[in-house]
Parts: C-alpha cells; structure tokens; sequence
C-alpha cells in the first residue's frame, strides 16, 4: 500500500477535513445498507483518513480492510478485498445495519 507524505500545516488539516466530510457523504450515498438487487449486494463502508493523507476502508460486515490515497481507490480496494472475502465466506443478510456517531469526553 502506499503512502503518501503532507505537511502538517492549517491548509493540508482544512484539506483533509474536507475529504473526511467527502468521504463520509461518499460512503453515506454508496452503502450503508445491506440488500440484494439484481445479483448484487449493498455493503456499509466507513472511511478514515490517516496523517499520511491516506484512506483507510473498512467494511464492519465482514471485517475486511484497506488502505489507499484517495477516497476512490480505497472504496474500490475494499470492494476487492470484499468481494474475494465473500467468495470464501458467503454473508447472509439479516437486515439494513444501522449508522450512528457517539460523543465522548476528552481529557487534556
């Protein structure tokens, strides 16, 4: 996997913030839900950045994960790497996951 390299100034956190609320729509309008349609299967895909400026992906219906640079190639690495998961371990769907956030408490 590669990783790319960013300057730790206010532009590259403003820049990566953006792609974090990008990559957080792009999972919300590609899959969040789990069902079949026409031979195909809807899987939940949560983003991370990572300080290197990198992805990582990772699918909680079947644990698999990746990583890469762009939103895009991350997306369709874990859709890869789930695909080949699923071939071994077929997943019944019992139902649409539910997504949610959760506040906790910082200690400085």
């Amino acid at each position: 996997m590669a990783h790319a390299t960013i300057s730790h100034s206010k532009t590259a956190n403003k820049g990566m913030q953006r792609s974090a609320l990008r990559a957080a729509a792009t999972c919300w309008a590609l899959g969040i839900a789990s069902f079949h349609r026409e031979n195909r299967m809807e899987l939940s895909a949560v983003l991370t950045p990572v300080p290197e400026g990198s992805y990582v992906a990772y699918n909680p219906e079947t644990g698999t994960t990746t990583q890469s640079e762009t939103v895009e190639d991350a997306l369709a690495n874990l859709r890869e790497a789930t695909e080949l998961y699923l071939e071994e371990f077929p997943l019944v769907v019992t139902g649409r996951p539910l997504l949610t956030s959760f506040h906790v408490a910082v200690h400085a």
